[in-house]
């Protein structure tokens, strides 16, 4: 791999651990509503939007590894 290639999967890996993150954060707060029989925060929407916005979904991977081959 050279170094654009490197860097291109640092920056992936990155951004899908954040987004891991942010989503444990997520589901964390819908179990607490769930348990207080509230309604939850956060809805398949929500998760889709963080996957975009953390260029996570399949035209960004696609577009990223582009890039690199």
């Amino acid at each position: 791999m050279n170094e654009h290639a490197l860097q291109e999967h640092d920056y992936g890996i990155s951004c899908a651990i954040g987004a891991l993150i942010t989503a444990m954060g997520m589901m964390s707060e819908n179990m607490q509503k769930a348990q207080r029989g509230e309604p939850m925060t956060y809805v398949m929407d929500d998760f889709e939007k963080l996957m975009i916005n953390n260029g996570l979904h399949h035209n960004a991977v696609i577009t990223r590894w582009r890039g690199v081959i």
